[in-house]
């Protein structure tokens, strides 16, 4: 079986997990939810570029994200680091990434209280993108932040008005001591401490982590180890307000 979320949804784990999100420590960490070598190939493949010739090479707003929109590569903040967005109402070019990312949104409803295919479907309120994304260069990927805090965005993806309900994702595609060593997703918890999951917190390849989307969170200061082509890669799975009327 390619996940194993299918064994939770009537267990009461998924209770436990939703209290680890919104009364523990503000994130909950699901082992294996794919195979790590499942999870290590997706990655290798995607981020060879032996598929970037299927791809919208160039950035598209998230205020032009639209029904048609094809799935694009991102190539931010430096050349080397990519992310590769695909939509989840269109035609799958990958069906095991495709697969996956339904089983985490399904996952993440549960967790949220929602409709079990709730942002899988054009016509929902909000609708899943999902990114394949590598950063090898050290310094600031994605600066510290907090969503859905009443902040304002340059480029919302939607309203940004507060809801402690809402969650993000992180699918780990690589392993922290093996493909790099230093940084990578850092995370402030529900206690306001900072951990930086792999080294802080056991995650590796094939590992989900569900966290609290209101608590600040960046990516920075990854050093790659022995020329790793994945550094550290994961998938994050963003929604998006809007798209059927664009």
């Amino acid at each position: 079986m390619l996940c194993a979320a299918l064994n939770l949804y009537e267990s009461n784990e998924v209770a436990e997990m939703r209290k680890s999100v919104y009364a523990g420590p503000g994130y909950t960490v699901f082992k294996s939810f794919i195979a790590p070598d499942i999870a290590r190939d997706l990655g290798k493949r995607w981020f060879s570029g032996m598929y970037n010739h299927l791809l919208h090479d160039g950035f598209i707003k998230n205020q032009e994200l639209a029904k048609d929109t094809p799935s694009f590569l991102i190539r931010r903040p430096n050349e080397c680091d990519w992310s590769i967005c695909h939509q989840i109402w269109q035609a799958p070019l990958d069906e095991t990434a495709h697969n996956i990312a339904m089983e985490c949104q399904r996952m993440r409803n549960l967790i949220e209280g929602r409709p079990l295919y709730y942002a899988t479907r054009i016509h929902d309120s909000l609708v899943m993108q999902y990114r394949l994304c590598r950063t090898l260069s050290p310094g600031v990927t994605v600066k510290p932040h907090a969503d859905f805090m009443e902040e304002s965005r340059h480029d919302p993806s939607g309203s940004h008005a507060f809801d402690p309900r809402r969650t993000q994702m992180t699918l780990f595609l690589s392993d922290y001591g093996t493909d790099y060593d230093e940084g990578g997703f850092k995370f402030m918890t529900n206690d306001e401490r900072y951990v930086t999951f792999g080294r802080d917190v056991d995650v590796g390849a094939g590992d989900l982590v569900i966290w609290k989307y209101t608590n600040k969170h960046e990516v920075s200061d990854v050093r790659v180890l022995n020329d790793s082509v994945l550094g550290f890669s994961r998938i994050v799975f963003p929604l998006f307000e809007g798209v059927m009327a664009r």
